[in-house]
């Protein structure tokens, strides 16, 4: 039979589940012990730390000016400008540093209380049996053991300033000052919940209020509900249910106060400015008002209208009156030529209606009576007659007579006509400069109009913000008051519990895994197949450990899994060498079984009906005896015997 070749680098060591179950069934002891330690380890840290609880509350965030909002962030994100959000500013103002550090001093959170209760402190809120306040500047950070004595006294010890302890013990009654190392303090007592904590130390540990308000600030999370929700959730982690609830309150309502404060201060000021323009705006409307006051005083202004009509009128009345002077004049001016014309002396004078006063056009009548008298008394008489001599005398007389009065008639059209020219001009005048002051006059106006208009947008204003003053109502609505589960949610018992476990079974394969991976000896067939060209003939598997080394545990009447890995072996050894006679066992060292194999299998051997001789030293006589039963001849040799001399013909 060919000899398997040795490889050139030893193969994987691939774990199998076999293998797993193995490990597992021969060492199960120990995997238990593991798992129980581990398992009780996980349940004294689950006892010694405080369950952490979660709550939630839930507010809105009504925009005064959503939708123009809106609009801008839109605008700003079509310009490829990523536009602002009010809801995501109010998150991170929940949880800010200034309001968060508010809460605390208001909740001396700066303060805390705590009482033993198995392997874990229990922390107080609320339902506090006594109160410790600190009166002086804050030394570091502060632990203090309080214990109520009886109803008045109570004992304080265990102080410690920065881990540094300080030898204080004192019985002192309650609500006095009393002067420690770490400052004055008062003790106050709570009777409502006072009873139950008597005798028992109550923990107080103090801190400065950046690290109280920091602590407060990693428990505390804000986020926005949804992406287009104004809706904000806020939620706090802590062991001690009121005292979440208590903070996530007070956070909103120190962000309510915060808000309104920020309105009236914002709507202060506006007041104050808006009235301070008032002032200012009045003073000018009163000067603009003065202004145009005057202007129609100088003018003699009631209104621009009125008075542009009147000197339309009085402009249209002076031009007519001019027109008729003038024409007046012209034909006075005709009679005169006509008058002073001798070869229409004999001719009548044109008596023109309207032309001078009644005395000319009296005079013009009676000369005109006495021509037709003469030219009668000339038709029948002719103009020798002394009578119609006379006659022209008077005819000449009152011609020069007309002509007299119509020059005064004259002198006084002129007159006329030039004061109506006059007044035409200066109307006119009037007319031009119209415009010019209606400009000024609209110019005052407007900025009358605008004064007024200014200035009762300003009272509106005023009154506007009176109201907003008045008003002390927030933009946020609390949708949700604190609420939650009132079991934990860490730590996650059943999670640590299942991990205890299942470290407790890994711990232990892991030491045997490593146990096996540097165990340099030959641990089964595997071993040999994969390290050495020898032929695996079979396995014979570990005795019992109440069975020593000469007891024979084979027999030909038994099918147990020893007797078998005989009856292998034997039947190996015929089919790979028929023609063995001598078998030898060896080994590195004693206590391998080497006395073991070969006695029980010379006893396999002997079943067969062959002849077995076994070579040993020191075989007991009981043994002796079993073998010879068994039809194996034995030859004792002693332990100083040479055995490279001895031969063997057969078995």
């Amino acid at each position: 039979m060919e000899n398997k070749k040795v490889s050139d680098s030893p193969k994987e060591n691939v774990i199998t589940l076999r293998d797993i179950v193995e490990l597992f069934l021969n060492n199960w002891y120990w995997f238990v012990i593991s798992a129980v330690l581990c398992v009780a380890a996980a349940w004294i840290y689950l006892s010694a730390i405080s369950p952490v609880y979660q709550r939630t509350a839930v507010m809105l965030v009504k925009g005064d000016n959503q939708s123009t909002s809106n609009d801008l962030s839109s605008m700003l994100e079509l310009n490829g400008i990523p536009g602002g959000s009010s809801v995501e500013n109010e998150v991170y103002i929940l949880r800010s540093y200034q309001i968060l550090n508010d809460v605390v001093q208001r909740l001396h959170l700066d303060v805390d209380y705590s009482v033993r209760n198995g392997l874990r402190r229990d922390y107080l809120f609320g339902e506090l049996p006594l109160e410790v306040r600190f009166l002086d500047i804050y030394p570091g950070y502060t632990e203090l053991n309080v214990s109520a004595i009886n109803e008045k006294e109570c004992r304080l010890s265990h102080l410690e300033i920065e881990g540094e302890s300080k030898d204080y013990n004192e019985i002192v009654a309650f609500d006095d000052t009393i002067s420690t190392p770490v400052g004055r303090i008062i003790v106050g007592q709570k009777t409502e919940y006072f009873k139950q904590y008597i005798g028992r130390d109550i923990l107080v540990t103090r801190s400065d209020l950046e690290t109280a308000t920091n602590s407060v600030m990693n428990r505390i999370q804000t986020s926005a509900m949804d992406q287009k929700s104004t809706l904000v959730n806020i939620i706090c982690q802590d062991v001690n249910i009121a005292r979440a609830d208590a903070i996530l309150s007070t956070i909103l309502l120190v962000y309510n106060e915060t808000i309104v404060e920020d309105k009236n201060r914002i709507a202060s000021n506006t007041a104050r400015f808006i009235d301070e323009r008032i002032v200012i705006i009045s003073h000018e409307l009163g000067e603009v008002e003065n202004q145009l006051t005057t202007f129609k005083q100088e003018h003699r202004i009631v209104d621009l209208n009125t008075n542009a009509n009147l000197y339309l009128q009085e402009g249209s009345k002076a031009k007519e009156e001019s027109i008729q002077l003038e024409a007046q004049l012209s034909v006075v001016e005709f009679i005169k030529n006509y008058l002073t014309d001798k070869t229409k002396s004999a001719d009548l004078i044109p008596n023109v209606s309207g032309v001078g006063d009644a005395g000319v056009q009296t005079q013009i009548e009676s000369y005109n009576e006495m021509m037709l008298q003469r030219n009668r008394l000339v038709g029948n008489s002719g103009e020798n007659n002394p009578v119609v001599e006379n006659m022209n005398k008077n005819l000449a007389a009152m011609r020069s007579t007309i002509a007299g009065s119509i020059d005064n008639y004259m002198r006084t059209i002129r007159l006329r006509l030039q004061n109506a020219r006059k007044v035409e001009n200066k109307v006119n005048q009037s007319i031009e400069s119209i415009p010019q002051q209606e400009k000024y006059a609209l110019d005052v106006m407007r900025q009358q109009s605008i004064k007024e208009t200014l200035y009762t947008y300003l009272l509106q204003k005023r009154e506007e913000t009176a109201m907003q003053l008045a008003v002390t109502e927030a933009n946020i609505r609390v949708v949700e008051a604190p609420f939650g589960s009132r079991l934990p949610i860490a730590p996650k018992r059943m999670m640590i519990l299942l991990a205890a476990l299942i470290i407790g079974f890994v711990i232990p394969f892991i030491y045997f895994r490593l146990r096996e991976f540097w165990n340099t000896g030959v641990r089964g067939r595997k071993d040999v197949e994969d390290m050495t060209t020898l032929p695996v003939l079979g396995e014979i598997p570990s005795r019992k450990e109440d069975q020593e080394d000469e007891q024979i545990v084979v027999s030909e009447n038994k099918n147990d899994r020893i007797t078998e890995s005989f009856r292998l072996l034997r039947t190996n050894l015929d089919f790979m060498n028929k023609g063995a006679k001598v078998l030898m066992f060896t080994s590195t060292m004693a206590g391998e079984g080497k006395t073991f194999v070969s006695r029980n299998l010379a006893v396999i051997l002997a079943g067969t009906g062959k002849k077995v001789v076994l070579v040993d030293c020191g075989v007991k006589t009981n043994i002796i005896r079993c073998l010879l039963k068994r039809g194996v001849e034995v030859i004792r040799v002693p332990w100083d015997y040479d055995y490279n001399g001895l031969e063997f013909d057969g078995l």
